[in-house]
């Protein structure tokens, strides 16, 4: 189980490099949910939805609002760093796997979006979507 008021800790531990940490979360809360929400860059922000009462983390989700050549490198970078701080035991093999499965995205004609299967490992599920709005990574830890 992960709780959101321990994963910026997470978070900023796998950052490295060009990476922005979280340094605050904005906090909405909408009972029974709590949402953390921080900018990492300027286009690219990180939000958890948490159960209010005991703080276990529902789902994690990383929205770009504008990707080019120019970030996608960089969103790749934030993909990894909340991979590995949901699973800190990934290898860089589990990472070729991850980026591969969530990066197979599919065309849907019933919305004009692109999506990803699920990739699930350990009990954590991550899929990528992208619209003519923008790329989401979704992540679902098991709540069992």
């Amino acid at each position: 189980m992960i709780h959101a008021s321990d994963y910026q800790k997470r978070f900023n531990h796998q950052v490295s490099g060009s990476l922005n940490p979280i340094s605050q979360f904005d906090i909405l809360e909408v009972y029974p949910f709590r949402t953390y929400e921080a900018q990492l860059e300027d286009n690219i922000r990180v939000s958890i939805l948490s159960d209010g009462e005991t703080d276990n983390i529902m789902s994690i989700t990383l929205k770009v609002s504008l990707l080019n050549d120019e970030n996608s490198h960089l969103v790749q970078k934030y993909m990894l760093c909340i991979y590995h701080s949901c699973d800190p035991t990934a290898t860089a093999e589990d990472n070729a796997r991850f980026l591969q499965a969530i990066l197979d995205m599919k065309y849907s004609s019933y919305d004009n979006s692109y999506s990803s299967d699920f990739y699930e490992k350990n009990n954590i599920k991550y899929r990528l979507s992208m619209d003519l709005n923008q790329l989401t990574l979704l992540v679902i830890p098991s709540l069992s």
